[in-house]
């Protein structure tokens, strides 16, 4: 499979951070691969990922309440105090604080240094995957595509997926046939270049899985937007063009599973 290797992925998602060097950092046995800011009006999210050489760690970004700029943030790495396997696992750790105005940078702090995080911004044109959700969607080892009605489900319900009722699923397992949504998820998002609508009526979906950790990606064509879940990071959201509607609709109709106006 021509998949990009976690080195060169990681090498993908660290090309918007710019490493600021400092003598007093500390190595450590976790390593930290991307980051990821966004404001989007009210609140300051960041998201950090990464690697541990054990399972058991724990991952957490923190306020540096001491820190200049006040939106600094400290990525601190628990060991494990009991059991673990020597097993190198991926980690995904985020927060989010209110933000009334539009920071001027983002600063995250680890053992490697102090790094400053490029800053996505709701009106910035082009878009792109956020760089944890696009690493497990190209280290998955299967995807799961599924056609979803755009009736949101009552908001009580605990069926469905992420509110909305799944019509059918397509579970890919083929490097080939995997490896081309995820080229053409990406493309469309990339790709958008259009204006957008307020509704949300998705009626695809993809979800991956990659070292226990899930991303899921909902996805309104009509409406341009993509709301992602991974770990216990609060919903994001992103820009998308139709450019891969006709490919999903395909592959599920391929399936024999009925789309939302069958």
């Amino acid at each position: 499979m021509s998949y990009l290797t976690i080195a060169a992925r990681v090498a993908y998602c660290a090309a918007s951070v710019t490493i600021l060097a400092t003598s007093a950092a500390a190595a450590s046995p976790a390593t930290t691969g991307c980051f990821y800011a966004r404001w989007d009006g009210k609140h300051l999210s960041v998201v950090a990922m990464g690697t541990n050489p054990t399972t058991g760690w724990k991952n957490e970004l923190v306020p540096d309440p001491t820190a200049t700029p006040p939106n600094s943030f400290r990525l601190v790495h628990t060991k494990p105090t009991g059991n673990s396997l020597p097993k190198v696992t991926t980690y995904v750790a985020c927060i989010e604080v209110p933000a009334a105005t539009q920071p001027d940078k983002v600063v995250v702090v680890d053992s490697d240094g102090s790094h400053e995080v490029a800053l996505v911004e709701p009106s910035q044109n082009r878009q792109s995957i956020p760089c944890d959700l696009r690493t497990i969607l190209y280290a998955s080892k299967t995807l799961k595509l599924m056609s979803l009605d755009p009736n949101p489900l009552d908001e009580n319900s605990k069926d469905g997926f992420h509110g909305w009722k799944v019509l059918g699923t397509k579970v890919i397992t083929d490097e080939k046939a995997m490896q081309n949504v995820a080229d053409a998820f990406e493309a469309a998002v990339t790709g958008y270049r259009e204006g957008v609508a307020f509704c949300f009526f998705p009626r695809h979906a993809i979800r991956a899985e990659h070292d226990g950790l899930i991303a899921d990606f909902v996805i309104c064509f009509e409406c341009c937007r993509v709301k992602a879940y991974v770990a216990d990071c609060k919903q994001r959201s992103f820009l998308i063009s139709s450019a891969a509607e006709e490919m999903f609709n395909r592959i599920l109709k391929d399936s024999a599973i009925p789309l939302p106006h069958d």
